[in-house]
């Protein structure tokens, strides 16, 4: 029983067609939530030297994280040697 899609029998892993087709979407959601993050800066209660490093630090991890949905991975381990 081996199988490549999760709707074959046995099947464990996505195949790469059903991961493709994935990734615009993930970036979407993943975009849009960015965006909602930022509605709370928007209100009163804080300054603006308050509201500058909010948005920066937010900024900052979704510059690290949205990246990081595109679900690659190097095959071999930190120690590895190049070829």
């Amino acid at each position: 029983m081996r199988g490549t899609d999760l709707g074959e029998p046995g099947g464990l892993q996505p195949g790469p067609h059903v991961v493709q087709s994935a990734l615009p979407r993930t970036t979407a959601v993943a975009g849009t939530v960015l965006a909602m993050s930022f509605l709370p800066l928007l209100g009163d209660g804080m300054d603006g030297g308050t509201r500058t490093p909010l948005a920066l630090m937010r900024l900052a991890v979704a510059a690290v994280l949205i990246p990081g949905l595109g679900g690659t991975f190097p095959e071999a381990g930190a120690g590895a040697a190049r070829e």
